[in-house]
């Protein structure tokens, strides 16, 4: 995947293209979602594919089942390819998209697919509303000097979970950590020291 995606960032540049077009279907936006749920994802990681980012990238097609896309380019008589990697069980896509999802459209309901993403563009819309809130929170309550990032216990701790979990994100990128590596548990231990004895500390990944 990261050797693609540089391959497609390196074309586009060359070529002076300003999007980069990907076949990311309703059924990968479903698949992306169990996998998440499965790994114990925060809120916001639930969400899962943006139709647009990052960067260049862009979705189009996320709003279309695989099966139609199919049925659609035969009917057109357009040419596709397939993965020769996307028949190896070795990959946890692989499984989830081979066994998951159809015992869920077997068992529970043959629409499920779609129900997981109907509900996480639901969510969409709340984390949006929070993360505004949060943005608000963090940028009156956090203040800079020279290379430090300080945010005060008291006020972090008075904020609800909910937005002292996306303030302590926040405060974490702001002083230079990868938002990709900040996992819920290195949250949750960040929001737990606003609330723990003076002089109580925590080493989190990243710095």
């Amino acid at each position: 995947r990261r050797v693609r995606r540089a391959f497609l960032l390196e074309t586009a540049k060359e070529t002076s293209a300003i999007a980069i077009a990907t076949g990311h279907t309703q059924d990968d936006q479903a698949e992306t979602i169990l996998m998440r749920l499965a790994r114990g994802a925060g809120p916001t990681a639930l969400l899962a594919m943006t139709p647009s980012g990052p960067g260049p990238f862009v979705k189009p097609l996320l709003g279309l089942e695989r099966a139609a896309l199919r049925t659609w380019l035969r009917k057109k008589r357009f040419p596709f390819r397939d993965d020769p990697s996307n028949k190896s069980q070795a990959f946890d896509r692989n499984r989830v998209r081979r066994l998951v999802v159809p015992t869920l459209a077997k068992a529970v309901n043959p629409a499920a697919a779609r129900h997981l993403v109907e509900a996480a563009g639901r969510l969409r819309e709340d984390a949006a509303c929070l993360d505004a809130l949060a943005q608000e929170r963090f940028e009156s309550i956090a203040t800079q000097r020279a290379d430090v990032l300080l945010v005060p216990a008291p006020a972090l701790a008075a904020l609800p979970h909910a937005l002292a979990a996306r303030v302590a994100l926040m405060a974490r990128v702001a002083a230079g950590c990868d938002p990709r590596g900040s996992s819920s548990r290195q949250i949750d231990a960040v929001v737990a020291l606003a609330s723990a004895d003076p002089g109580s500390s925590r080493d989190l990944a990243g710095r």
